[in-house]
């Protein structure tokens, strides 16, 4: 088991199948203590504005969305309490120069390509914290 220090992750995508791979893969690796998974903007709103939930350590979030998109989640989780000092992960299947350029200015911190892996978010996670800028990671 790898060791390291335990995080509330909140990942936003409307696929299930991704939603149920990434908490798989957080239960295999015992890497964090919790991954709660969103479907959508309108969920991760009601996320914020319930006063019970806690607060939020890393955000992934799909930057294409049913409901919506990624950058308005980066949008209103920039402007709230709970996520305003969140790392900002977001990802998609297809890397444009619009999008990335776009989570930058929203304040993401990094752009994955999917399929996500642990490796690629603790990689990403290592990097937000030598780099100020967007940076980005396409699957091998």
């Amino acid at each position: 088991m790898t060791s390291y220090p335990p995080q509330r992750f909140v990942y936003v995508e409307d696929d299930p199948n991704q939603r149920m791979i990434l908490d798989a893969l957080f239960r295999h690796e015992r890497v964090w203590n919790e991954l709660i998974c969103l479907d959508g903007v309108r969920s991760f709103r009601q996320y914020l504005d319930d006063a019970e939930r806690p607060s939020i350590d890393v955000l992934i979030v799909d930057w294409r969305l049913k409901d919506g998109s990624g950058a308005e989640v980066i949008a209103a989780a920039r402007e709230h309490p709970k996520t305003k000092a969140a790392a900002i992960l977001a990802a998609s299947a297809v890397s444009e120069h619009a999008q990335i350029a776009e989570a930058d200015r929203m304040g993401g911190h990094y752009w994955l390509e999917k399929p996500l892996t642990v490796s690629m978010i603790i990689d990403a996670l290592t990097a937000i914290n030598g780099f100020g800028q967007i940076i980005v990671r396409k699957k091998k």
